[in-house]
């Protein structure tokens, strides 16, 4: 009797040690399980960013291309897809020029654009000359620490500092009395990669041209019915009397790249670039500006 009792015990005692290393096991093998999927989903991620960088950078060297080799007009490529292996890409287009250019505008027009975006921290007038200030800072040279002061070129002749200007559009925070939002109101309508300083009325979009001196929203409308004639250029100027002093017909070197990609998984990617033209022997083009 007491021999089938001490075998029981030993019997229960060994299933118990088993049963305890099937749930050891069973343990082991549900974590394993998380870890792999989750080097999966990693891997699955990582693949998608790879797919979506080289979406955006084919969407980029496409639209340089047209612009540049081919000289496909920006309009002719706005809204443009790009169907690759690995996904999609969109374009949308928009030159530079069609922007109020923050170092090259005249002082109306920039007072025109903040009274445009209901500015009203400072007086429109107030606001120029606050840009114009900005853009006309001199950076001291050789031990001299007064802005205003001239430099000697070796023949003698005295020349001012380089000017700085904007950098950025981003700049506009740092204007003394301008708030967060107004300057976030402006950046669509300003740019600093306009150095002509005057507006291309056949790419400008609405808001801009809202925002020319003088400008009538019934005009507005008629100039963009008119950008969709050939002879549209010559039919637009003659209308535009009371603004010709800040605006061209005509667009500059830069451009303004929005892409949106998206691959078969889902996943999709927003990247902004401003681009230039580059000396061939440099470069297809520059990136002047990215974000995204």
């Amino acid at each position: 009797m007491r021999a089938t009792t001490a075998r029981g015990g030993r019997d229960g005692f060994i299933l118990v040690a088993v049963l305890g290393v099937m749930a050891l096991l069973a343990s082991l093998l549900g974590g394993t399980t998380v870890l792999v999927r989750a080097a999966f989903e990693g891997v699955q991620a990582k693949s998608d960013d790879l797919a979506l960088d080289g979406l955006v950078r084919a969407g980029l060297d496409l639209a340089a291309y047209e612009l540049y080799a081919l000289k496909v007009p920006p309009a002719l490529i706005d809204g443009q897809e790009i169907r690759l292996d690995s996904g999609m890409v969109t374009l949308s287009v928009t030159d530079e020029a069609g922007r109020i250019d923050l170092n090259g505008a005249d002082p109306a027009l920039l007072a025109a654009a903040y009274r445009a975006v209901g500015g009203r921290s400072l007086r429109p007038e107030d606001f120029s000359a606050r840009v114009v200030a900005w853009r006309d800072r001199y950076e001291p040279k050789d031990g001299q620490s007064s802005p205003g002061a001239a430099l000697r070129t070796p023949e003698g002749n005295a020349r001012p500092h380089r000017r700085e200007g904007f950098r950025s559009i981003g700049e506009l925070r740092w204007l003394a009395g301008i708030t967060a939002a107004e300057a976030e109101a402006l950046a669509p309508l300003v740019t600093v990669n306009n150095p002509g300083g005057k507006v291309d009325v056949t790419s400008a979009p609405l808001p801009v041209l809202l925002a020319l001196p003088g400008m009538r929203a019934t005009l507005a409308q008629q100039i963009l019915a008119l950008r969709r004639r050939p002879d549209g250029p010559a039919r637009i100027l003659p209308l535009l009397k009371a603004q010709e002093s800040f605006v061209a017909t005509k667009g500059g070197g830069a451009h303004r790249i929005r892409l949106e990609a998206r691959c078969g998984a889902g996943a999709a990617r927003r990247a902004e670039a401003v681009i230039t033209r580059a000396p061939a022997k440099l470069a297809p083009y520059f990136v002047v500006e990215w974000s995204g």
